[in-house]
């Protein structure tokens, strides 16, 4: 999260089709002038700072950018004498849409984007200039569902990208040994039992790998556990659609596990964590994989803890050292919206 006091002086700006996310929808069919202290465009065909530069929106779109570029006659001019304006972030990892609630190990049927509030308002996050998230279901079961790529402005119909982004993935610990899965008959009748509580997978390393594999046979060769259940129609839908695979772990050997699934299996997928990635680093650029590193420690602020060890920051930047040749995104540290 950028500190508040910084916020004031960032413009949001995207450099594309989510301009039309932070102006007014009125402003969205005009001409508005944009002229601020400083402009990074970040884009290969600009330079990296343009300074007292003008950024010209037509349409929800920009038309002309730099430090000569002319003001049509008639455009609104908003300026930003001390401010920078810097081009929309996404923030490739968030809770926003909030976790499933289930006891399933296995909820391929959950959509996280179900629990995005189209019409909300998000003007914090965006102060801090995340334009667009991507939503996942949670990180507390091996499988916890579908994830989603939204907006965070813009009309409320316009804002979901992609409802069905991925297949969330969870590998570790924190996933072991989950609830009993019990079901209840619904309505409720003296004439029907109530189904003994099924123990799930997984209860180790070892366990989370069976698991998978067995929740994706089962799925692909239509079988229904008693009481029906829509996970397994879904989990099966969304392989044979090609759903990419999202594998949030962070320790070595679960990094490596991932790898060596995708191969198997030939899918499409990316990492998320990523705490123990410099360690197999070169397995991980072998393999082509992109990453979204997300820091063990919440971003430091002014008065904030920053942690047990004081060198924490200076450390994780070494790590990024380590991953030179993978394709990485930066992303909040678990719990933070941006």
């Amino acid at each position: 999260m950028m500190p508040a006091h910084l916020r004031g002086r960032v413009l949001l700006v995207a450099l594309a089709a989510t301009v039309a996310a932070v102006l007014p929808a009125g402003a969205q069919e005009e001409c508005v002038a944009i002229r601020a202290r400083r402009i990074l465009p970040v884009c290969p065909d600009l330079p990296w700072e343009i300074e007292d530069g003008v950024i010209v929106v037509r349409n929800g779109r920009i038309a002309a950018i730099g430090a000569d570029a002319e003001i049509p006659p008639g455009a609104k001019v908003i300026e930003f004498p001390f401010g920078t304006v810097i081009p929309g972030l996404v923030a490739a990892a968030t809770d926003l849409g909030g976790r499933h609630r289930g006891d399933e190990s296995i909820a391929a049927g959950y959509r996280a984007v179900d629990a995005f509030n189209r019409y909300g308002n998000y003007a914090e996050t965006l102060s801090a200039g995340v334009t667009a998230v991507h939503l996942s279901p949670g990180s507390h079961r091996l499988l916890t569902g579908q994830g989603a790529v939204v907006k965070l402005g813009g009309g409320p119909s316009g804002r979901v990208l992609r409802p069905h982004a991925d297949l969330t993935i969870n590998l570790g610990p924190g996933v072991y040994r989950p609830p009993l899965d019990v079901t209840y008959s619904f309505p409720a009748s003296a004439d029907v039992p109530i189904p003994l509580p099924r123990r799930q997978r997984p209860d180790s390393a070892m366990g989370q790998w069976l698991g998978l594999e067995e929740a994706i046979r089962r799925a692909l060769e239509g079988e229904q556990p008693e009481p029906v259940s829509l996970h397994g129609p879904a989990l099966a839908r969304a392989w044979q659609e090609g759903l990419p695979l999202r594998f949030h772990a962070n320790r070595a050997a679960d990094l490596l596990g991932a790898i060596r699934f995708l191969k198997k299996h030939k899918r499409r997928g990316y990492l998320v964590g990523g705490a123990e990635a410099e360690k197999v680093s070169e397995a991980i650029r072998d393999a082509r994989l992109p990453l979204v590193y997300q820091p063990r420690y919440r971003f430091g602020a002014p008065g904030d803890n920053l942690g047990t060890d004081p060198d924490v920051l200076a450390a994780e930047v070494r790590d990024f050292r380590r991953l030179a040749g993978v394709t990485l995104a930066l992303a909040p540290p678990a719990g933070e919206a941006a």
